[in-house]
């Protein structure tokens, strides 16, 4: 590791030596080297090789286009970052100005290189700043624009394809992610706009790739049937006991059916045994309508808007518009609230932050803090860990956890401080961990007279406005655990001489990394500053793991009037730190678990996408497919059925001809029998060739009605992968692996999927009408 750091530091002494020296060239000298840069990529030099040069050339243009120079300390992150490291750079230190280095030298082999930001007012922001200097020197960029005005992407002429083709393009993970999907349904070539990935930095990392990891992007297509299901589930969830008919694991995370419970739904429903796979989605509404009712809370987990659910990120407290939970969790939450229940619909696409961010060759990553999750991003990504020191050394004082026996003394005893720093016009950033807890400190500020800005789930729309200025002189601002990050709190000057921002965390963060995070808002580049955080035995944290001690204690100290506990305060705080770190552990198991769930799917997803592609490319060779495709239908379909004259007149009439009438149907053996279709799909075949005389027309067709059995195909299979992992999921009793079903089961629904493909195909081409003999004016009329 140190070795290694060695050679950063010795690069960034090489990139520093070589920037004296380009800063002497003249602006069009300066620009000629992108040009130039890329004649040697053409020639087969390694980008590595390319890394002092570029980067020297990138610190001379961020001093000439914006002003700002890179400290050596940002050139080493840049540095560490092209050699698949995530660095770990506190809040301040200028992580936006670093990632011009390796954008840059990414961006001279052309598109497919990205950087990802937490949101897109960030990366609209960061391309519109930083962007300048990239194309001062030559290369294209552009920013996602999914929730920008129709009319500003009409009057700035941008169009998805034009965004993907640019060099360097910013985005959010979410819409970045849902266009990768996206591209992946397009019916042709000329629609589809994503290049092959090259390189990905995110921002924020440790917030993209672990807490958001396990968050499934999901393109949802046509609405299935409504079912009663969600409203029985709810009514029988709601006379189930705990410890009786369901149990909930030490810190309230996972709830699972007991034998008693089962038994309880069994007479509930009147059926026989529940676990049977008849029965597989209502027990699926079961789990779904438990989870709801045990597992997710309102203000916490998600808001109600205009009678409508929107989620929350529990981390950032941001508002997670245009998603929802899949597979019948959010039908069962809103049917909980009392909601009108949305249309489930059949999920068209799905893919995790995990499985989307693997599918790149090189990622980078930056963020405050990820030395504590270094391990995983290594087993995970590949990723190793790099710690940059800070430019200048950083003053901030940690105070102290004080710890107090209930959650009433402490925000009382938080409420005194902020008072008192706010008489001295002290800037001061108070923390809630939850949204109701916000808006609750939020009018104890109100009782006193304290104004203050609020930012919370409700208030994202004025984030950064509000960060802008929370380091002012007396400003007080209530905030959800992390909400305006990526932004920085610059002090004014007389902030600075009252103290710099005071930093209030009115509860520990389920991970201490998110503490971390929140205690790095104070002290940016050498600023003063404090942090101090109000704890109880009341709080969130400790209630997930309930303990006869802690509540015996709590009983002991309930009138108890100084409340605030000092001579057994580190024992508590041990205690937090215990807790946090198993939080911390479970988290990663259920991230890993995921993973391994995932890994048949992605499997699956590239081989389905891969093969989609292929079509598309292809022109001649597509008869090929048809002709072999209708083959194998035949083949399976003899193999797999009993044969008789109804079996096989309805089978021709459904996938082959439909107008086909043949009551003297002869069976015979199976060699026989897969001829005779086999003719009679061959005349169909080739009277459909004859109505589609030009050749560009029948290989569009051809390439539409494959691609279409593909993706319906498709879709069943993800919405079957889904329902298999709700139900392997019950058989982790005796001698059952349940990862070990699932991945059995999904190989066997993936075999069958690719015989219906097939199945699908022949249909598809044989018995779909047809009008118009062009590409332009043909309508496909599927059956």
């Amino acid at each position: 590791m140190h070795i290694k750091n060695h050679l950063y530091w010795c690069k960034t002494a090489e990139i520093i030596k070589l920037t004296d020296k380009y800063k002497k060239l003249s602006d069009d000298k300066l620009r000629a080297k992108t040009a130039e840069f890329r004649r040697r990529l053409r020639q087969g030099v390694s980008l590595n090789s390319l890394l002092v040069e570029a980067y020297a050339v990138v610190c001379v243009a961020d001093s000439r286009v914006i002003g700002l120079t890179p400290y050596p300390v940002q050139i080493f992150g840049a540095v560490a970052m092209q050699y698949h490291n995530v660095i770990e750079m506190k809040t301040g230190e200028g992580k936006t100005l670093t990632a011009t280095m390796p954008m840059y030298l990414h961006g001279l082999t052309g598109k497919g290189n990205f950087l990802i930001t937490a949101n897109l007012y960030l990366a609209k922001r960061d391309a519109l700043n930083v962007g300048r200097v990239y194309r001062w020197l030559g290369l294209k960029i552009g920013y996602n624009f999914s929730q920008e005005s129709k009319e500003e992407r009409d009057n700035a002429g941008k169009t998805k394809k034009g965004l993907y083709a640019n060099d360097i393009v910013y985005t959010d993970g979410g819409t970045f992610g849902f266009d990768y999907l996206t591209n992946n349904l397009v019916s042709s070539v000329n629609k589809q706009y994503m290049p092959p990935f090259r390189f990905a930095l995110i921002d924020e990392v440790d917030s993209v790739l672990l807490d958001l990891a396990t968050t499934p992007l999901v393109i949802s297509g046509r609405p299935e049937g409504k079912s009663n299901y969600p409203g029985l589930a709810d009514k029988f969830v709601k006379i189930c006991q705990e410890d009786v008919d369901f149990a909930l694991n030490s810190n309230r995370k996972k709830v699972w059916f007991l034998h008693e419970g089962i038994l309880h739904a069994n007479e509930f429903f009147g059926v026989r045994d529940i676990l049977d796979k008849k029965y597989a989605d209502l027990y699926g509404h079961l789990v779904f309508a438990l989870q709801a009712s045990q597992l997710y809370q309102r203000d916490r987990d998600y808001l109600l808007e205009k009678n409508k659910l929107v989620l929350i990120d529990t981390n950032s407290g941001r508002k997670l518009l245009g998603m929802e939970m899949s597979a019948g969790i959010h039908q069962a939450i809103e049917t909980k609230e009392g909601l009108e229940t949305s249309q489930k619909v059949q999920v068209i696409a799905t893919i995790t932050y995990q499985n989307l961010f693997r599918l790149f060759p090189q990622l980078a990553g930056m963020t405050g803090t990820a030395m504590g999750d270094k391990r995983e991003l290594m087993r995970v990504y590949n990723l190793n860990v790099v710690a940059v020191p800070t430019n200048r050394p950083n003053i901030r004082r940690d105070e102290p956890d004080r710890v107090f026996y209930t959650a009433k003394a402490k925000l009382y005893a938080s409420l005194e401080v902020v008072k008192k720093n706010y008489r001295r016009k002290r800037p001061v950033l108070i923390e809630t961990g939850s949204l109701t807890l916000s808006n609750l400190y939020s009018e104890m500020l109100l009782q006193e007279h304290i104004p203050h800005n609020l930012l919370n789930a409700r208030s994202t729309a004025q984030e950064a406005e509000m960060i802008k200025i929370a380091g002012q002189s007396g400003m007080v601002t209530v905030s959800t655990s992390l909400a305006g990050r990526g932004a920085d709190i610059i002090l004014s000057d007389r902030a600075r001489r009252a103290g710099g921002l005071l930093v209030i965390g009115t509860e520990k963060m389920s991970l201490k990394r998110i503490d971390d995070q929140l205690r790095g808002r104070a002290g940016r580049q050498g600023d003063p500053g404090s942090t101090v955080f109000f704890t109880s035995l009341q709080d969130n944290l400790v209630r997930q793991f309930p303990s006869r001690k802690i509540k015996h204690t709590l009983a002991r100290h309930a009138k108890d009037r100084r409340q605030e506990i000092g001579r057994g305060r580190r024992r508590y705080q041990r205690l937090f730190a215990r807790l946090q770190n198993n939080i911390k552990y479970h988290e990663q198991s259920t991230r890993f678990m995921v993973l391994e769930y995932g890994e048949i799917a992605r499997l699956q997803r590239e081989a389905v996408y891969r093969v989609r592609g292929e079509v598309m490319q292809m022109n001649q060779e597509l008869e090929q497919v048809v002709l072999h495709s209708i083959k194998k239908a035949i083949i399976t379909f003899v193999s797999d059925n009993r044969m008789s004259a109804a079996t096989v007149n309805e089978y021709i009439c459904d996938n082959i001809t439909p107008d086909y009438v043949n009551k003297k149907t002869r069976l015979s053996s199976a060699a026989a029998n897969i001829r005779f279709l086999n003719k009679i799909a061959m005349q169909a075949f080739k009277e459909k060739k004859r109505q589609i005389v030009n050749e560009d027309a029948w290989q569009y067709y051809q390439r539409l009605t494959i691609v279409k059995a593909i993706d319906d195909a498709w879709v069943d299979q993800v919405d079957n992968l889904e329902t298999l992992r709700i139900v392997t999921a019950q058989r982790a009793t005796g001698q059952s692996n349940p990862l070990f079903e699932y991945q059995k089961e999904a190989l066997a629904s993936f075999d069958r999927m690719k015989a219906d493909i097939s199945r699908q195909i022949m249909r598809n081409v044989l018995c779909s009408e047809v009008t118009g003999n062009n590409v332009k004016g043909m309508q496909i009329y599927f059956v």
